[in-house]
């Protein structure tokens, strides 16, 4: 999947092994994104930042009908 600046994501943690309903999912959006990160501002973030570098692997694409299942 690629992603865009702008793009709604969902961060699937390791341990919760691929469930997008897992307690620890978080939302956010892309900020920025480089050959290795992609840069996320999660929604629960509590203070200033231009994102948080995370794995490409740990990010889907976010779907509120898929988790409505």
């Amino acid at each position: 999947m690629r992603y865009s600046v702008g793009d709604k994501v969902r961060y699937v943690p390791n341990h919760a092994h691929g469930d997008i309903r897992h307690k620890d999912c978080e939302i956010g959006v892309v900020t920025s994104l480089n050959d290795k990160y992609i840069f996320v501002k999660y929604e629960k973030q509590h203070y200033e930042s231009d994102g948080i570098a995370t794995n490409y692997f740990n990010l889907k694409p976010f779907n509120e009908i898929e988790v409505k299942k």
